[in-house]
């Protein structure tokens, strides 16, 4: 496994996601050593004592979970010593075998997740305890990647504005040529509407003007057959007489 990480580390810009896999190494590494220092922060509290399951003491305020006692964050932290952080299974386990808590309801229907918080909050205590001056610095430390965090969210939602903004206008600036095409396409509509109005106007015109023409030379035609002829031609009268 040694090997393979050294030889990682040293050809791992070769690989398509270098910077993802770093990321994951940087924070398992920081993972690890957080453990490390919850660990030699609880061997230093317990080796304070002669007998730490009945003796120990813990700098915690009345604020800070106070619905846990004495006798149980006493128990919490010297199991947490003896199994070792982060086993919380194991922890709810023996905390329902302890003798101690029998009658005690509370402590013992408390999930995995409420007391890795209590422990969480008594391994600070310890860990503020043994070196303040580290602590405030660890503090510090992460307020400030807090705020780091903070300020580039903030930049990115005001870039996202205003490219929201840009494109925007760009968006307003389109629907206003668009209206503009629209008016001049209208506008030639009109007109080619007026030019085909007066195109037949003048049809109709010209065609009134054809049947006029139409009709004064049928009347000629009439006149000048009546004129020529005259009367109309009648039947020879027969002539009476009675036959021999």
């Amino acid at each position: 496994m040694g090997r393979y990480f050294d030889t990682w580390m040293i050809r791992h810009g070769e690989t398509n996601e270098d910077e993802r896999a770093m990321a994951r190494i940087i924070k398992g590494e920081e993972k690890i050593q957080r453990r490390k220092d919850i660990t030699s922060a609880l061997d230093w509290k317990v080796s304070q004592y002669k007998m730490p399951w009945q003796e120990l003491r813990l700098p915690i305020g009345s604020a800070k979970g106070k619905s846990f006692t004495e006798d149980e964050d006493r128990f919490l932290t010297c199991m947490m010593h003896k199994l070792g952080y982060g086993r919380w299974e194991e922890l709810k386990l023996e905390i329902r075998k302890a003798w101690q808590f029998r009658f005690d309801w509370y402590i013992k229907s408390r999930t995995p997740l409420e007391l890795q918080r209590r422990c969480d909050i008594i391994v600070k205590s310890i860990e503020q305890e043994k070196d303040p001056a580290k602590r405030a610095a660890l503090l510090e430390k992460k307020n400030n990647r807090s705020k780091a965090l903070r300020a580039a969210k903030k930049a990115k939602a005001e870039a996202a504005k205003a490219n929201a903004d840009v494109d925007g206008e760009d968006e307003d600036d389109e629907d206003e040529e668009d209206e503009e095409d629209e008016d001049e396409e209208s506008e030639e509509e009109s007109d080619d509407d007026e030019e085909e109005e007066d195109d037949e106007e003048e049809e109709s015109e010209e065609d009134e003007d054809d049947e006029d023409e139409d009709v004064e030379m049928t009347d000629t035609k009439g006149k000048g057959k009546r004129g020529a002829t005259g009367k109309a031609k009648g039947r020879p009268a027969k002539k009476k007489g009675r036959k021999n």
